[in-house]
């Protein structure tokens, strides 16, 4: 794999990572809890579900979901319903409403929203077989270079991530208002919601 390849998915990466979608969202809405344990749990939520989608693409699994009409329907469906669900959650409560009662318990809720919202999506799954093929030569062996793009990519999720989960924690810390944090739970609760109407219409390629 030369420099040039990887420069080039290092720097699509990055867009990839940055473009707002349900993930980037999420980590945004629990930085704006505040708390950094809870943006820092989240942070480690979204990187391991990514972890977990690397390694299904380099065992050849997530392939094998994608050309399952009914598995990839499925999925679909969690998916759609796990955002529409999360998205009513949060507009009604607000953003860092994880932390109310018991922040152990809090922090494992989030841990858990993270993962279920990186792996019920069927997008991640179109992409770890669209997007990294595309990097993937011939003349060297599949699974090493797989990883090797997994490792990097999902260091540079972990970044991305980061930098919006400290994002959200420094606008809240300057506003430190209840109402923000509501205003925000509406806006950040509308998206989750539209993101799962859009999964409807999200088909195989």
């Amino acid at each position: 794999m030369n420099t040039a390849t990887l420069l080039s998915f290092l720097l699509l990466s990055i867009v990839v990572c940055a473009s707002p979608g349900p993930t980037m969202f999420f980590i945004l809405s629990q930085g704006l809890s505040g708390n950094k344990k809870i943006a820092l749990v989240s942070v480690l939520s979204v990187t391991v579900a990514n972890i977990i989608w690397v390694s299904l693409s380099a065992t050849g699994l997530a392939a094998l979901i994608h050309s399952s009409v009914l598995a990839f329907e499925i999925l679909r469906i969690i998916g759609t319903c796990y955002l529409i669900y999360l998205g009513v959650q949060i507009w009604k409560k607000g953003v860092g409403t994880d932390t109310a009662e018991n922040q152990t318990t809090g922090m494992l809720q989030v841990f858990y929203k993270g993962l279920a919202t990186s792996l019920s999506n069927p997008k991640a799954l179109i992409f770890y077989l669209s997007f990294l093929p595309q990097f993937i030569q011939n003349d060297a062996p599949f699974f090493n270079q797989i990883m090797i793009l997994g490792t990097l990519y999902v260091s540079i999720v972990f970044l991305v991530i980061s930098f919006y989960a400290i994002l959200g924690n420094f606008v809240i810390s300057v506003l430190k208002q209840d109402l923000f944090k509501r205003m925000f739970g509406k806006v950040i609760g509308t998206i989750f919601i539209l993101s799962g109407v859009a999964l409807l219409k999200l088909k195989r390629i």
